[in-house]
């Protein structure tokens, strides 16, 4: 049975294939001239726009008048740690009696 399907679906392929898009078209030499004119024209552009020109130098950082910011300290830098709390926290297990 496979060999009656085979040739049959390899001659169904290249019809289908045959009857696809049409080849591209190409090319005229015109066309092909035109585009390298334009690639010339683009080079030589690219060129002329990498040449350095004569710009000044960015300028230095100038000291400003005003002074530059101290540390104060806060308030609450100088609290306890336990500060929220009445009493600080005991260990419970320190003063437990083992039985």
């Amino acid at each position: 049975m496979m060999k009656k399907i085979l040739p049959i679906l390899a001659a169904l392929a290249l019809f289908v294939a045959a009857c696809g898009q049409p080849a591209a078209p190409t090319m005229s030499p015109e066309e092909v001239q035109g585009t390298a004119v334009a690639a010339a024209w683009t080079m030589v552009a690219m060129t002329q726009a990498s040449i350095p020109t004569a710009t000044p130098p960015p300028p230095t950082e100038t000291p400003s008048p005003t002074s530059l910011p101290t540390f104060t300290p806060r308030r609450w830098l100088h609290r306890p740690l336990h500060w929220r709390c009445p009493q600080p926290p005991q260990n419970r297990l320190v003063n437990a009696k083992v039985q």
